[in-house]
């Protein structure tokens, strides 16, 4: 559990543990200070007892070179001044050169070409003028071309599509080219795609980047990409923005999509909208390659996050009900029919991953199900159910020992019989598996 008036951003995996970053200064009783690590068993700080974490909020987290990299609103990391981006080593925070400049902040970071990017709104890395992104060769910060600019500009998105970096957010131009919202970088300059989107006379906001069937698609607030109308969502070819069906509407006005995932050959979005493509689907829509589709009659509100579980589609957001079930913020899609995780949460989810065979959730609620559960929680079935009925007895037993002899592989049902967690199922597990059967 999580305390501090604050929520998870981002959530990573390293070395086999789930790295957490946002806004909380405890985890589990532990002093963390705006980034923890989860072992599977307890919530323990990055660094000694001697040693603090971050000042303020960690906002991105990726791995770059066998490290685990923070960005964020931090001056300082450890006991060193770090100016918004650190890195660990495994025993202590270094920095990356001599950071961002005053009054910066990190919002977004992945890896292209063998170095590390960094978005957000910035005007110098190291020194050295970037505008908004840089790169980290391990070394030195460099700029890519002269950035971005247009009004508050900042980078929100990174990724990768067809060898190109992809970075979205708020600005109008980048290296110098008019981009709106949008552009790519080839490895050594900005191209825009297309006319770049827009929400209305001004530049639009994309919060969520994916890849369906080859092409990438971008789902936020935008009314139109590459000139043409798309509501919400749109995808790129390599050459054109093209729309998926008329997009998301909420009532008259368009919607906006904050989360995509591909599932069952699928793409999934989610978001705040009533219908998608002119049918009635409430916050949650799937679209076929040629059509829109719903996922039973959606959510009540909000969807804000997407994962996938056990070949099941789980969405979290601030909702009450999905297909008219009660779900309270976290549902899941069995490719039919809704279903809850348990009671849910009290308030909303706002990121989701799995680690170690379970759900992980992030967000703004301090109880789930019938637990004290502060900004985060975690769902699975009990160690030892390996058919996933939800109990542990005599019918997981055949299943127990397909795994101890290694004649089942499926991660899952391994993950379940390593009811002791020490990251293997043996001959330690039996005992534990047998406590629980009695016990249930």
């Amino acid at each position: 559990m999580v305390s501090r008036a604050g929520t998870i951003n981002s959530l990573n995996v390293f070395n086999g543990q789930l790295i957490a970053g946002g806004e909380f200064t405890t985890a589990g009783g532990a002093d963390v200070k705006y980034i923890a690590r989860w072992n599977g068993t307890n919530w323990q700080p990055l660094e000694t007892e001697m040693e603090p974490g971050m000042n303020t909020a960690v906002c991105a987290l990726t791995v770059f070179n066998g490290e685990p990299i923070a960005g964020g609103e931090f001056y300082d990391a450890g006991y060193v001044t770090a100016k918004y981006i650190a890195r660990w080593n495994g025993a202590n925070w270094q920095t990356l050169g001599t950071g961002m400049d005053e009054y910066a902040v990190v919002l977004a970071l992945t890896v292209y070409n063998s170095e590390l990017i960094a978005g957000g709104m910035f005007t110098t890395a190291g020194s050295v003028e970037c505008n908004n992104i840089a790169r980290w060769n391990g070394t030195d910060w460099r700029p890519l071309g002269t950035g971005f600019s247009g009004g508050n500009s900042r980078v929100e998105t990174l990724t990768v599509y067809n060898g190109e970096l992809i970075a979205a957010g708020l600005f109008t131009s980048a290296g110098g080219v008019q981009c709106n919202g949008i552009a790519r970088w080839n490895g050594s300059s900005w191209q825009p795609l297309g006319s770049g989107i827009f929400e209305g006379t001004y530049a639009g906001f994309v919060y969520a980047l994916t890849v369906y069937n080859g092409e990438l698609i971008a789902g936020g607030h935008l009314a139109t990409a590459g000139g043409v109308e798309c509501n919400a969502i749109a995808r790129w070819n390599g050459s054109d923005w093209q729309p998926l069906g008329s997009g998301m509407f909420d009532g008259d006005y368009s919607g906006y999509v904050s989360a995509l995932i591909v599932y069952n050959g699928e793409l999934i979005a989610g978001g705040m909208f009533t219908t998608a493509g002119g049918v009635e689907c409430n916050n949650i829509a799937r679209w076929n390659g040629t059509s829109w589709q719903t996922l039973g009659t959606g959510v009540d509100y909000g969807v804000g996050a997407l994962t996938l579980y056990n070949g099941e589609l789980i969405a979290g957001g601030s909702f009450e009900t999905a297909g008219g079930v009660e779900c309270k913020n976290i549902a899941r899609w069995d490719g039919s029919a809704w279903q809850p995780l348990g009671s849910g949460t009290n308030d909303g989810v706002w990121a989701l991953t799995v680690f170690n065979g379970e759900v992980i959730a992030g967000g703004s609620f301090n109880t789930a199900g019938d637990h004290v559960a502060s900004r985060w929680a975690r769902w699975g079935p009990p160690r030892g159910d390996l058919n996933g009925d939800g109990g542990v007895d005599l019918a997981d037993v055949d299943l127990f020992v397909s795994v101890l002899l290694g004649e089942d592989a499926d991660w899952c049902r391994v993950t379940a019989a390593d009811i002791d967690r020490s990251g293997a199922a043996d001959g330690a597990d039996i005992q534990p598996f047998v406590d629980a059967m009695l016990a249930g």
